[in-house]
């Protein structure tokens, strides 16, 4: 039988337990998105809050969407879907350091997570 298998971890212990555990597994400080692409998969009221979000701090940024009028007379906007390595590619997946998943569909996100991973394992992946 083979599957994927998501794990939450919640964590409870005292304040010093809880930094090492920080300091042992977040991610670094200078590898946080400041100067990166970043990819904003889905344009819908998620999509576009983050993409505004990014536009205030200057961080350069990319909106993949399947819905062409949406994607139509702007070069941040790329028309296509999220789940097509040629779609990712031309939206700048090679250049990005992060990918936003907006989808409302969390079996589109997780395997959006899961293919976006497997494309790019170093990529930093947020997903509502």
């Amino acid at each position: 039988m083979s599957g994927v298998i998501f794990l939450l971890i919640m964590l409870a212990g005292t304040e010093d337990i809880l930094k090492r555990y920080e300091a042992d597994y977040s991610i670094p400080e200078e590898s946080h998105v400041s100067d990166g692409l970043v990819l904003v998969l889905g344009r819908g009221k998620a999509g576009r809050a983050a993409a505004e979000e990014l536009a205030i701090h200057n961080i350069p940024y990319k909106i993949v969407d399947k819905d062409e009028e949406l994607t139509r007379n702007d070069d941040r906007f790329i028309h296509g879907d999220a789940a097509d390595k040629a779609t990712l590619i031309k939206a700048g997946i090679d250049k990005a350091k992060s990918i936003i998943i907006t989808s409302h569909d969390d079996s589109l996100n997780l395997y959006l997570i899961l293919y976006c991973r497997k494309f790019k394992p170093e990529l930093q992946i947020i997903s509502r």
